[in-house]
């Protein structure tokens, strides 16, 4: 994304308090709704001594540790750094844009409830699909960011819950 193509989007994400707002609201909903959802999946789980739990737990959790080394090793720096502008989500971070690791847990976790119930799997999926442009809106991370970020949760996911 070069800078024209940033400073128009964030233009229009702070053209008026209204839109403002509903980005972040946007970011904040789906991402309360996503990291509510999974503990209580995982104390369902828990609470059934369902065998399953033990891959709930640990493909979100080994994957998140992997893709967090990736990303300070990489070490992108955050758009509205590297284009010196006011994201509508204050963020202090000035680096480790790549991948977007919210976008990336969210995919992840979806395929967690895919695993145990498709269908709020799916419900799941159109929460992180709604978080990345919200990220992205927010202006806390580039599209590659957020694309990087679901294509590693979502293939991580696909190995640790189908093929591990």
């Amino acid at each position: 994304m070069n800078r024209e193509t940033y400073i128009r989007l964030m233009d229009w994400g702070n053209a008026d308090q209204k839109r403002i707002r509903g980005i972040y609201l946007l970011n904040q909903l789906v991402t309360y709704i996503i990291y509510i959802a999974y503990p209580a999946l995982a104390l369902y789980l828990f609470m059934e001594r369902d065998k399953r739990l033990w891959k709930i737990v640990l493909v979100p959790g080994v994957s998140f540790l992997l893709v967090s080394v990736f990303r300070a090793v990489y070490d992108e720096k955050r758009p509205y750094v590297a284009f010196d502008y006011k994201p509508v989500i204050q963020k202090e971070k000035k680096g480790k844009s790549m991948p977007s690791r919210h976008v990336f847990s969210a995919m992840i976790l979806s395929a967690a409830f895919f695993y145990i119930v498709p269908a709020s799997g799916i419900f799941m999926f159109v929460c992180a699909l709604l978080m990345c442009v919200g990220r992205v809106l927010a202006g806390v991370h580039y599209p590659k960011d957020v694309l990087v970020g679901a294509l590693l949760g979502l293939g991580m996911g696909l190995v640790g819950f189908y093929v591990l």
